[in-house]
């Protein structure tokens, strides 16, 4: 692994509520047992709540986790990082790996530093792609609504008249050639009176 962690975790919160809404987890030994979410959690919170990252030998201690279950005993060092755009946390990165494991250097922390601003920037364009393609649906369908399959929409009476002829060209049997410049509409006439046939 490139920040040298038995475990990778990235958090991904709900931007209203910071609230965690996603979480991907990365074990690089087969034989590892999974993280327990309340410790995940608990990073996670500290990370949100101090507004920095976390660095530590010893997550449980640090945490002071009462009585944890077995599949966390093994827990030692831990790195966890803010992602964060415009001053937002949008997520939190943790590496982890086991007690008496290598520690995480500063070499690492400046890496994971990198990764974290770099997973930042790929997480707020995928949520404005989502966006974007959520409010193209949107309108899609307002248009569909108003104006049904038309490919040709408007109201003015220069489109009016050229849907007039399209309707009477469609209704015949003669071969119609579309001439104009680029960009001028040919292709979506073509295929209003094709739908029209």
């Amino acid at each position: 692994s490139l920040c040298k962690a038995s475990y990778a975790l990235l958090s991904l919160l709900d931007p209203q509520s910071s609230e965690i809404v996603k979480t991907l987890v990365r074990s690089y030994e087969h034989q590892m047992p999974t993280l327990d979410h309340r410790l995940h959690s608990l990073i996670t919170g500290w990370v949100i709540t101090n507004k920095q990252a976390l660095r530590t030998e010893n997550v449980l201690e640090l945490m002071k986790y009462k009585n944890p279950p077995e599949n966390i005993k093994h827990i030692g060092p831990v790195l966890a990082l803010p992602l964060a755009i415009e001053g937002k946390t949008i997520g939190v990165l943790s590496l982890a790996n086991r007690l008496g494991e290598r520690s995480f250097s500063d070499d690492t922390y400046r890496v994971a530093q990198i990764v974290s601003s770099l997973a930042a920037q790929f997480i707020r364009r995928a949520r404005l792609h989502e966006t974007l393609f959520q409010d193209n649906v949107r309108l899609k369908t307002e248009l569909q609504k108003q104006f049904g399959n038309r490919a040709i929409i408007g109201e003015t009476s220069a489109i009016r008249e050229v849907m007039n002829k399209v309707s009477i060209i469609a209704s015949s049997t003669a071969t119609v050639l579309l001439i104009g410049e680029t960009g001028t509409g040919k292709t979506l006439l073509a295929k209003t009176i094709a739908r029209l046939l």
